[in-house]
This record gives structure tokens, C-alpha cells and sequence, in this order.
């Protein structure tokens, strides 16, 4: 199987490499928060589009991410906002579920990064990100939250060109042991 490993401070991959990679994206701007960001989500698909692997790509219903195979992933969110208030505190969480096969799925917090914007004319980008050991794919899932933005503050998104974006990265087949 696929696997990363470090000798001697090199990283090196078997069975392969990385074969599996994708971004989202939000598609059009919403103002203030969303729990979770579940609407106007895409596939980048454009200016030499994001996909690695041409079969079994990370997919998304309504915000709820689902993995296509199991094993482990490098998840990054990056959000653009700002451009309507100052605010002090504004939180990108990207959330982990072990159980999304059942009726009300719990979803918790495995990063949260915060930003904040001076004025209302500023800008700023938040960046977080996690590794999910996704040990079964019918239950592992990921989903990402906006919390604390101010009601006129824009989270920016676009159809081409990614201000605010999801990357999933496979790294590695699941734990042998």
C-alpha cells in the first residue's frame, strides 16, 4: 500500500506516492456565519483544474464531505473574509464525524483558527488544517463551520477562482495494526 516515511529528514512515499487530491470551493459569497458551509460548494474545474486521480475523489452533499476510500488525509480549509465590519475574532472550523451513517451524526471541532478583520474595509484569510484517519468510509466524514463572523462581514467565494477552498490530500493507506 501507499505510505509515507521519514529517514534522515527525507519523506519519502511507497507503493506510489500521493494519488488522490482534490479542491472545493465556495462558488458565490455569503455574509456572517454558516453551520456548516453547505450550499454553493464546487469542484475546482478551472485553469488546470485541481484533480489527482481521475476515479474515486473525495465528494460533497450539502457540505458533508465523504472520502472515497479509507486512509489518511491531509484536510485544509482556507476562507477569504471581511469587506463589511471590523471584527475581532471570526473561527474556520473544519469538523470530524466517526459517525455520519446514523440519524443525528456528531460532528467535533478537530481544528479552529481564527482571524480577525481592522476595519470595514479589510481582509484577511484564515488557514487551517487537520490529518483524518479515516478508518471507515461509510462513518468518517468532514464538514467546515463558520462561527463568530460579524452578520456583514463576506466570506468571499467565486466559480473561478478559489478565495475560499477546500484542499483533500490522500497520504497514505489506513493503520495495518
Amino acid at each position: 500500500g501507499t505510505g509515507l516515511t521519514a529517514s534522515s529528514g527525507q519523506l519519502t512515499a511507497s507503493g506510489g506516492g500521493i494519488n488522490n487530491a482534490v479542491i472545493f470551493r465556495l462558488s458565490s459569497d455569503f455574509t456572517g456565519d454558516q453551520d456548516p458551509i453547505s450550499s454553493n460548494l464546487e469542484q475546482d474545474d478551472t485553469y488546470a483544474d485541481s484533480t489527482l486521480g481521475d476515479s474515486g475523489q473525495v465528494s460533497q452533499s450539502a457540505g458533508i464531505f465523504t472520502f472515497p476510500t479509507e486512509g489518511h488525509y491531509l484536510v485544509q480549509a482556507h476562507v477569504l473574509f471581511g469587506n463589511g465590519a471590523a471584527d475581532a475574532e471570526t473561527n474556520l472550523h473544519i469538523q470530524v464525524s466517526e459517525n455520519a451513517n446514523v440519524g443525528s451524526p456528531t460532528y467535533n471541532d478537530a481544528t479552529v483558527a481564527q482571524g480577525s478583520v481592522y476595519n470595514s474595509s479589510a481582509r484577511t484569510t484564515i488557514v487551517a488544517q487537520t490529518i483524518v484517519d479515516v478508518a471507515d468510509k461509510a462513518t468518517d466524514k468532514v464538514r467546515f463551520k463558520i462561527s463568530g463572523n460579524s452578520s456583514s462581514n463576506t466570506v468571499f467565494g467565486s466559480t473561478s477562482i478559489n478565495y475560499t477552498y477546500f484542499t483533500f490530500i490522500r497520504l497514505a493507506d489506513t493503520d495495518s495494526t
